[in-house]
């Protein structure tokens, strides 16, 4: 693939959207002007057509809180800017579990062959015969665990079949060339072979579907959240800003519009990397 795939525009701009979304998730909360659970209740909230739960202040009503509050008065810019590090916390860091897990196994699988071969293929089809959402919130239900590094795990674990799959495919065909069975013959170990000349030949379907999970993971920690699954409150997430913000749809769409726009563009700017890199590696696009 080299650099042909990333001067692609597709990845460009998959990229730009990336790193716009990543920056501001970690450098922005540096200068919230307030935190994200503190609550402002006379400043944010109002007695309005809702009664004594009040009206969250809307965009630019309350100097100091450009984007107004939530439903318990705290300021939605600065759970906008804290939730996406939960967020994207969890999409890269589920994604590199999935990733290591899912190359330690197809490369294993490929190279050696055999009856942990078949028996861990097994195991593959099997895990990818059962819904992924459904089973993330059962295992999550039954864990009851609100932390985010469990949260991470637990993502990572049944999501790497799929990129197994592919590096075992890729490593077979690569162990089958001339001086892959050159440096086997003259005495280098299983191991130096897999790191040295499979590992390096596997890396651009792995590029591509790290993209893939990454977006795939911002999805299902939202998901979660938006059930009550995800991080214990009052720390934020996307997704629990979502289900927060949706009892106010009718009066302040922007609690769910906001946490739905940086959800849009972080997953629309993996996918879109994926994309291009995707079509980089296909022959029939060169």
């Amino acid at each position: 693939m080299g650099w042909r795939g990333w001067r692609d525009s597709r990845v460009l701009v998959g990229l730009v959207l990336v790193v716009a979304v990543v920056a501001v998730a970690v450098v922005g909360p540096w200068f919230s002007p307030h935190a994200p659970d503190t609550q402002f209740r006379e400043q944010l909230l109002g007695n309005g057509a809702l009664g004594t739960r009040g009206i969250p202040a809307g965009i630019g009503d309350v100097t100091g809180h450009p984007l107004g509050g939530d439903t318990l008065g705290r300021d939605v810019l600065a759970r906008l800017l804290h939730g996406g590090r939960v967020s994207l916390t969890v999409a890269f860091v589920g994604s590199l579990v999935a990733v290591t897990l899912g190359l330690l196994v197809g490369m294993y699988t490929g190279y050696v062959g055999g009856a942990w071969d078949r028996l861990l293929m097994r195991l593959v089809d099997l895990m990818l015969s059962l819904p992924f959402l459904l089973i993330a919130i059962a295992v999550q239900a039954v864990v009851a665990s609100s932390n985010i590094w469990s949260l991470c795990i637990m993502l990572g674990l049944l999501s790497w079949m799929t990129l197994a799959r592919i590096v075992r495919a890729k490593t077979q065909q690569v162990k089958g060339l001339e001086y892959v069975q050159a440096a086997r013959s003259m005495g280098a170990s299983p191991v130096r072979i897999v790191f040295t000349h499979v590992l390096p030949n596997v890396l651009g379907p792995v590029w591509i579907l790290g993209t893939s999970l990454a977006a795939s993971m911002i999805l299902a920690e939202s998901a979660l959240s938006y059930l009550g699954l995800g991080v214990a409150p009052p720390t934020p997430s996307w997704g629990s800003m979502l289900r927060e913000g949706q009892e106010l749809l009718g009066y302040a769409p922007r609690l769910v519009l906001l946490p739905g726009l940086m959800i849009l563009l972080a997953v629309f700017g993996f996918n879109l990397m994926g994309e291009g890199l995707r079509d980089a590696q296909d022959p029939r696009h060169g």
